[in-house]
């Protein structure tokens, strides 16, 4: 571990998705609309239309309590739009609000937000200028541990957030992509974080 140093936390892994078969249960759709699918050890997803996002989510059995480290590899395969891509967490079935981790396509910006399904309201938003990517390849984490969200894109701390503004609704956590963008996730792993006595 990185994030933290190795010697303060033990790990109990929950999710190691290789996307070697659909065991976990994302979803595969296609239509007019959207496209996922698992293929070859990757999750697939579009995003063909032109005004909604979309998003591919899981349960993680997380408790509202529990410290994480939630990481994955997304692959910008193409875009027609300066979108967001990444990862969403910390909501439920009913989806009223969730919470966001996410990259626009051409690298140069990251948003941190806690946000109403709809986008009709917004209740905590943290925009972060960027370096422009080098490499399409995207390495995202987040790591819960005590009151704080510490949030790494490609091993670089981007931003530290406290807990108040990014609320805990839900134990799903997944994909988030934007219009006219396709993306490749490679990998998604979730580990439980315990402080060693």
């Amino acid at each position: 571990m990185s994030i933290i140093e190795a010697t303060e936390y033990k790990e109990k892994l929950l999710i190691n998705e290789n996307f070697n078969d659909n065991s976990n249960g994302w979803e595969e759709i296609e239509d007019k609309n959207e496209f996922a699918a698992i293929k070859g050890g990757q999750y697939l997803m579009e995003n063909p239309n032109k005004s909604q996002w979309n998003y591919y989510a899981i349960h993680t059995f997380l408790k509202p309590k529990n410290d994480f480290l939630l990481e994955s590899e997304i692959e910008l395969v193409n875009h027609k739009s300066q979108g967001h891509f990444g990862i969403i967490w910390g909501f439920d079935k009913k989806f009223d609000y969730a919470n966001r981790f996410t990259v626009s396509a051409d690298g140069k910006r990251i948003l941190i937000m806690f946000f109403e399904r709809n986008h009709r309201q917004t209740l905590y938003r943290f925009q972060l200028q960027h370096e422009p990517a080098q490499s399409c390849l995207f390495k995202f984490s987040i790591q819960k541990a005590g009151p704080y969200y510490r949030f790494y894109l490609n091993e670089e701390l981007v931003n530290i957030v406290h807990e108040y503004h990014l609320p805990y609704m839900g134990d799903k956590a997944g994909f988030y992509i934007e219009p006219g963008i396709r993306i490749q996730a490679n990998q998604f792993a979730l580990k439980l974080l315990s402080k060693k006595k």
